[in-house]
């Protein structure tokens, strides 16, 4: 081989080992930020750190942990809720925005690990009607992190598609990737949201009684356009899917009642704006009610009906109670859990 050949192959050599330096170098940054500082999307770290607390046991053991969407991290503040209750019975909200049944599973297993007497699945139309796939980040995290353990991935194989699978028992190197995005999008949420005056976003990570207080209710304006996105979600799913969302309950109680037999369960139908309620298509929210209660009887669970619980002025757009909406119906859900609580 002559000498401009040598030249030119360690040219390559060299551009190969700058390319898998700079690749190296990528991902340890990308540990640094994201897996050592938690630089993520707020609503992404709110996942981690609920998941991270009750696996540390540090849950509401034998006390109430209450699970939902937006509408129960807006809408209960657990110490008006433990108003209710027996003296010293703790309370959390480990809500989160956007979760449905699929998301509570995988922080199942840490649940177990702090062990509540009553757990309260806060059953928004968004959660019933339209059981979304898990996102490719939420895995991510969920793998990276370990939400399920090995041995009880093969069970989780009866509810998530092979994709989410697959994600969620990828290579560390490709869950990095995964992450790549996450501290440009933290920043680009920090600057959007900042400006905002309607929310509270201190803390939100990591309080579990009143995680997110929304300081102002919507313009008429703003409630009209949201109350049409809800009306336009429901006619285009209608009821078509709750057996899918029904078949998760089951399985995420029945998790739940393996490892802890004498947990309690409340499923709960959260409130609906009133103008809302009384435009869904026909039958379509008597439907629901009806599934929910037969679902409870077949799982021996209790059932609650809130649709109906609260005025318009209780709400700040079409589905999250506000100001003395959110008094009122953490007060009742009280009284409720405090049924099932002994005494």
């Amino acid at each position: 081989m002559d000498r401009d050949s040598l030249r030119a192959l360690f040219g390559v050599g060299d551009l190969v080992g700058l390319s898998a330096l700079s690749f190296g170098l990528a991902l340890l940054l990308i540990w640094g930020l994201v897996v050592e500082r938690r630089v993520m999307p707020i609503g992404l770290l709110r996942i981690l750190t609920v998941e991270q607390h009750l696996r540390a046991g540090a849950g509401p053991i034998d006390g109430v942990a209450l699970l939902g969407s937006s509408v129960v991290v807006e809408g209960v503040d657990c110490e008006r809720l433990r108003t209710a209750l027996p003296p010293d019975t703790r309370c959390e909200n480990l809500a989160w925005t956007g979760a449905d049944v699929r998301q509570w599973l995988l922080v199942t297993p840490a649940l177990l690990e702090s062990p509540p007497r009553v757990v309260v699945f806060g059953l928004d139309l968004f959660t019933l009607l339209n059981p979304d796939e898990l996102s490719d980040e939420r895995l991510a995290i969920a793998g990276w992190w370990d939400f399920v353990p090995a041995a009880e991935r093969p069970a989780y194989g009866a509810i998530l598609d092979p994709e989410a699978l697959r994600i969620l028992e990828s290579s560390r190197v490709a869950q990095l990737l995964r992450f790549r995005a996450f501290p440009l999008n933290a920043l680009n949420e920090r600057v959007r949201e900042v400006a905002r005056s309607d929310l509270r976003y201190d803390d939100y990570a990591t309080d579990f009684s009143a995680p997110w207080v929304r300081r102002q209710a919507a313009t008429a304006t703003a409630l009209a356009v949201h109350l049409e996105l809800v009306r336009t979600m429901i006619r285009k799913g209608g009821t078509e899917r709750l057996p899918e969302t029904e078949r998760l309950i089951e399985f995420l109680i029945g998790r739940i009642r393996a490892r802890a037999p004498d947990t309690r369960f409340l499923l709960v139908l959260t409130p609906v704006h009133p103008e809302l309620s009384a435009t869904l298509p026909p039958g379509a929210l008597d439907e629901v009610r009806q599934a929910v209660r037969a679902l409870a009887e077949r799982l021996h669970a209790e059932a609650r009906d809130d649709t109906l619980a609260l005025g318009a002025s209780a709400f700040s757009d079409a589905v999250h109670p506000f100001g003395e909406g959110r008094t009122q119906w953490s007060l009742e859900l009280g009284r409720a859990v405090a049924r099932l609580l002994p005494h």
